[in-house]
C-alpha cells in the first residue's frame, strides 16, 4: 500500500479543487484503512435476506443494517430493499455494495463554457444485487458483503443455510 499523503496548508498558500478532493481522499483511504484492518469485512447489525414465493414471483428481501466491505467502505441501507430474482436455475449470492452517484448540478464556475454544469455533491448508496456465478478461486463472486447463497431445488429458490454471512469486529 503506497504512503498517504495530506495537503500541507501555510498562509499564502493558493488553493485548488485539486487540493481539497485530495485532503477528503486522505481522510477516507485512512478511515478505510482502519475499518478493514481493525474491524474486518462484514456486516455489523442487521441486514437479514428473507426469500418469498415461487418460481417467476420469487421476491429477496434484505433487512435494513449496516455493513463493511472488503475496501472499507460503510454501507447502510435504511429501508428494506426487495429484489426480483430473474433466474431459475442454480445457485445466486446476495449481496451489499457500496456505491456512489453525483447529484446537485451546478454552474462550472470560471474558466468553463456558459451554460458547463457540474455536480455539487456526490452521494453514497447501498445497492442490493444478485450474482449469478462465482469466479474461480473466490469465495464469493462480487464487490459486495455476501449476505446470503441461494440455491434453487426443487423448483423453487431457499436460503443455503451452510452459507456463513461474514462478520465484522
Amino acid at each position: 500500500m503506497p504512503n498517504l499523503q495530506r495537503p500541507h496548508y501555510f498562509n499564502g498558500r493558493l488553493l485548488t479543487a485539486a487540493d481539497f478532493q485530495a485532503e477528503q481522499d486522505y481522510l477516507r483511504d485512512r478511515h478505510r484503512r482502519h475499518l478493514r484492518r481493525m474491524h474486518g469485512m462484514g456486516v455489523v447489525s442487521g441486514l437479514q435476506v428473507t426469500v418469498e414465493g415461487r418460481g417467476t414471483g420469487t421476491r429477496v428481501t434484505v433487512s435494513p443494517g449496516f455493513a463493511v466491505d472488503a475496501v472499507g467502505n460503510e454501507i447502510e441501507l435504511e429501508s428494506p430493499v426487495t429484489v426480483p430474482v430473474a433466474a431459475s436455475a442454480g445457485r445466486l449470492w446476495v449481496e451489499l455494495r457500496h456505491g456512489e452517484r453525483r447529484t446537485g448540478a451546478i454552474p462550472a464556475g470560471l474558466g468553463t463554457a456558459l451554460g458547463d454544469v457540474q455536480s455539487a455533491w456526490v452521494e453514497e448508496f447501498a445497492d442490493v444485487a444478485l450474482v449469478e456465478s462465482a469466479t474461480a478461486g473466490m469465495v464469493y463472486p462480487g464487490q459486495g458483503v455476501p449476505l446470503a447463497r441461494l440455491l434453487f431445488t426443487r423448483g423453487g429458490w431457499r436460503l443455503d443455510r451452510r452459507h456463513r454471512v461474514p462478520r465484522a469486529r
